[in-house]
């Protein structure tokens, strides 16, 4: 990132830092009200026995769908294996 803000320094007025990620550790119940992940599963036609696949195969989609995305911008795609993973 510094080397385009060099490169580009003349035509850039400004700059915004932000996260790229969160991470939530522990419970945010009080974020959902009761009964929305079993509307959720049952919006998604998922029974709960069947959530771990559901979550493993909507990650598969999600990555395939956001390589495309980077690929027909143009864009480099680096994927992370897990939170702490650090770019090299």
């Amino acid at each position: 990132m510094d080397d385009f803000l060099k490169t580009h320094a003349d035509a850039i007025e400004g700059t915004l830092t932000m996260f790229d990620r969160l991470i939530f550790r522990g419970y945010l119940s009080n974020l959902f009200p009761d009964g929305a992940f079993a509307r959720f599963l049952s919006a998604n036609g998922v029974l709960l026995k069947d959530f771990s696949g559901f979550v493993q195969q909507t990650s598969v989609e999600l990555k395939a769908h956001v390589e495309q995305l980077a690929a027909d911008a143009g864009r480099p795609y680096e994927y992370l294996e897990s939170a702490t993973t650090k770019a090299s």
